[in-house]
């Protein structure tokens, strides 16, 4: 019986979800990212603004 269990098991790891590891590059957690974005919308801003001061 238990030879049975381990050919099933054996079919059934090719169906097995792998699990990506996560994309973490620049940044190491998700407050880093959002400062990030937050420094990256602030300099567009900016951008804009000085085109309208001129």
């Amino acid at each position: 019986m238990r030879w049975l269990l381990s050919m099933v098991e054996g079919l059934s790891a090719g169906l097995r979800v792998q699990e990506s590891p996560l994309y973490r590059y620049p940044y190491r957690n998700a407050a880093e990212a959002f400062r990030g974005d937050t420094k990256r919308i602030a300099d567009d801003i900016d951008a804009i603004m000085e085109t309208y001061r001129e």
